[in-house]
């Protein structure tokens, strides 16, 4: 194992948890959040299980908070990142739905003796996305508690809340338990079009991994680091020698990246320059003026270059342009 220097686990930047400057931004307002779910995670080992298996400092969360953090192959490659909840002693995870049975398989087979339980979200649990203070307001005053901004969390037993930016939260609930949130909420108007995660997310720089992208990239190549996912001063997790050696060594040089394309870029395809691959596809979706937003893993160099191209379907890429500044030693 390599020996860990000390440091401080970077904090989330602005682009990662607010809107664009003049977004619009409804009062209030909802939409389904069908591509993500949670994870429960307990039991007393739950602390030690999940420090011992995911990249970011699971000893320094704070109780009622979130942080991004990533699960790794032996290899060093993400197999997820999501956001890892806290309230006491229990902790939620929130990922893409379509990775939620593959990562619980994946982390019972590390559990064994301890004491542990995972489980996922049960039928009859809804998740909103809410978008305004007047509809976080309205949705905490039913909880009947406060809802704290910036990675706050709220959880009850029948509800957990989530801040997710300036204005945005997503909500899980259990519609059977708590009928009168299901009112309130099914009341506020329903606005996919500001409120849908997957494009507040790509805009934002939000490297979600999905089946497509699976074991392709060490967490700097998007940027986890960045937006303080990764811890370089805990112990060891799956692939922390291989994360570890390439931030010290500074090997990293594929880095997120946004950009442009006139069709649709599907996730995992890769990026060409002059016939050698150079980037994979995180997402992509339709942009406002016309064509389609792109987040992607890109070598720094071939970035800068204006012959990129979307690998056997084609079309150029244009517009490229880091996602965020690049972080000393990220």
């Amino acid at each position: 194992m390599l020996k860990m220097t000390p440091t401080t686990t970077l904090p989330l930047p602005v682009s990662a948890t607010v809107m664009a400057p003049g977004a619009g931004m409804p009062a209030a307002s909802r939409a389904s959040l069908d591509g993500l779910t949670l994870i429960r995670i307990d039991g007393s080992d739950a602390p030690a299980f999940l420090q011992g298996q995911f990249t970011n400092d699971v000893d320094a969360l704070a109780p009622a908070r979130w942080h991004w953090t990533g699960y790794c192959s032996a290899r060093g490659r993400l197999l997820a990142i999501g956001r890892l909840l806290r309230n006491g002693p229990v902790f939620h995870l929130e990922v893409p739905v379509e990775l939620c049975d593959d990562l619980s398989t994946r982390l019972r087979r590390f559990v064994m003796r301890s004491k542990v339980a995972l489980s996922p979200l049960t039928p009859g649990w809804r998740a909103v996305a809410l978008t305004g203070p007047g509809a976080i307001a309205a949705a905490a005053q039913e909880l009947g508690a406060t809802f704290a901004g910036d990675q706050g969390v709220l959880a009850l037993p029948a509800a957990v809340m989530l801040a997710v930016g300036a204005g945005r939260a997503h909500l899980y609930f259990d519609a059977d338990a708590m009928p009168r949130l299901a009112t309130v909420t099914g009341a506020l108007a329903d606005d996919a079009s500001t409120a849908d995660w997957r494009t507040t997310d790509l805009r934002a720089g939000v490297p979600w991994i999905m089946a497509a992208t699976q074991d392709a990239f060490v967490p700097q190549m998007v940027d986890l680091d960045v937006i303080g996912g990764v811890s370089f001063a805990k112990g060891c997790y799956p692939g922390q020698e291989i994360v570890a050696r390439s931030r010290y060594l500074g090997e990293v040089k594929r880095r997120l990246h946004f950009c442009r394309t006139d069709t649709i870029a599907a996730a995992g395809a890769a990026i060409d320059a002059g016939g050698q691959t150079v980037g994979k596809v995180l997402a992509s979706v339709p942009s406002d003026a016309g064509g389609y937003d792109v987040l992607a893993v890109i070598d720094g160099e071939a970035a800068k270059g204006a012959d990129l191209l979307i690998a056997d379907t084609g079309p150029p890429v244009y517009g490229v342009r880091r996602a965020r500044p690049p972080v000393a030693n990220g």
